[in-house]
């Protein structure tokens, strides 16, 4: 994830199902990258009324999460931004909260851990929590758009800055 910070147009190139197009745009922030941290960095911008634009070269999210477990400092971000309990709502009652380690998906000899995260009860109103990144995503993205964010997939960083001014 990039972040860049102008008041220009841009000019982005679309390429959906193997054809391109030009879009014209103007933001105050882009962020190059819609996963976890552009999509959360894109909620924390507009939440705060500040114009933002995401852009993800991939046609969705993803849909093999790659993790599972929220740090007890990220939750209380969520909580401040009130998507805490819908985030812990997505909780599955099976799912592990244990730490394992792999080389790749098909490993077949993992690593079990404890548990990821310490108890932070005494200095936090947020635990961890436990929610697929497949599930957290598109309740990143929904809450963005909701408060203004702009969020583009399947969108190529190929930009033509050209200063508002000038336009």
């Amino acid at each position: 994830m990039a972040l860049q910070m102008f008041n220009q147009y841009l000019s982005l190139m679309i390429i959906s199902n193997g054809s391109e197009s030009q879009m014209e745009l103007r933001t105050s922030v882009l962020i190059v990258g819609g996963s976890l941290n552009g999509l959360t960095l894109a909620l924390l911008l507009a939440n705060r009324g500040i114009r933002c634009l995401v852009v993800e070269r991939n046609p969705s999210t993803t849909v093999q999460y790659k993790f599972r477990g929220i740090s007890p400092r990220s939750m209380e971000i969520y909580r401040e931004l009130g998507i805490e309990s819908e985030i812990r709502g997505q909780q599955v009652a099976s799912q592990s909260e244990a730490l394992v380690r792999v080389r790749n998906l098909s490993d077949p000899d993992p690593k079990w851990g404890g548990p990821a995260w310490p108890d932070v009860s005494g200095i936090s109103t947020s635990p961890h929590a436990t929610c697929d990144q497949d599930r957290l995503e598109p309740i990143l993205i929904a809450h963005a758009r909701s408060h203004g964010a702009d969020i583009h997939f399947g969108t190529c960083d190929r930009r033509e800055r050209r200063d508002s001014a000038t336009r």
